[in-house]
């Protein structure tokens, strides 16, 4: 417990700022387990879906912080939405994210603003949207193209009910 204590609150000092150091991976034995909270879907302007992908939702600053950082794999058709408060210039890094993302920046009408693709594992760089966004969806890398996603797409998402 209290090495979790110590991670959560290296994590929190380090606010995903790149001019921070990142923290250590977790060992492979504490990789978190893919968390189905609900679906999503991608249309094209005459609403035809192009993605059906299972979510795990990201919408509490610590789940944010730790977003998909420290896995080895994705399911297949799965991704995480993050869900910021408003639409506002968004910038992710990839530090101790073991595995290429595709990110897909949305806006508060569930259009795609920016889709960046292939960050690469482990980089501090910055990957900012080119537009401001209220919800930011990764995915595996080379899946926007596998889905054919691109910027002026609409989204549609659900989160599961607990019972």
């Amino acid at each position: 417990m209290k090495y979790l204590f110590l991670l959560c609150l290296t994590l929190i000092a380090t606010a995903c700022n790149p001019d921070k150091p990142a923290p250590d991976p977790l060992p492979k034995s504490e990789e978190p387990p893919f968390r189905e909270d609900g679906r999503l879907w991608v249309m094209t302007s005459d609403s035809s879906q192009v993605a059906d992908l299972k979510i795990e939702i990201a919408d509490s600053p610590e789940e944010q912080e730790m977003g998909l950082m420290n896995r080895t794999s994705l399911p297949e058709n799965s991704g995480m939405l993050f869900i910021f408060p408003k639409d506002e210039p968004q910038q992710f890094w990839m530090a101790n994210t073991l595995i290429s993302l595709d990110l897909i920046f949305i806006n508060s009408d569930m259009k795609v603003v920016t889709v960046a693709k292939l960050a690469q594992p482990q980089s501090t760089l910055g990957i900012p949207s080119t537009a401001p966004a209220k919800y930011v969806l990764e995915v595996a890398g080379g899946q926007a193209d596998h889905f054919g996603i691109t910027e002026g797409m609409t989204v549609r998402f659900e989160r599961h009910t607990n019972p």
